[in-house]
């Protein structure tokens, strides 16, 4: 299974901010649809989950999306890999856009 089919991310949009303590801090807007989570006692949450990818000068990539209690790397357990190589691959194609 590729990346693309274990994760979607729906661009909104793109915010810069350069006059922040960590210079030339850009961030990502969407939502990250990511494989639904099922908890201990049976209950699933939707892997559908708001957020940023954000990019700090230096080459940092921090994807950072929430549901509740919940961030991204709780929906993504076992595939880490999968999922960074899909965040460079979403940056690549976002960039490519401008």
């Amino acid at each position: 299974m590729s990346q693309k089919e274990l994760f979607t991310f729906l661009y909104k949009g793109t915010e810069n901010y350069p006059h922040e303590p960590v210079s030339n801090r850009i961030r990502h807007y969407g939502t990250m649809i990511l494989p639904d989570m099922v908890l201990s006692d049976g209950t699933v949450i939707e892997g559908k989950l708001d957020g940023f990818i954000q990019e700090v000068s230096g080459g940092l990539v921090v994807p950072t999306f929430d549901k509740g209690e919940y961030t991204d790397f709780d929906f993504i357990e076992g595939l880490e890999y999968e999922y960074d190589d899909f965040i460079q691959e979403t940056l690549a194609d976002i960039n490519e856009r401008k």
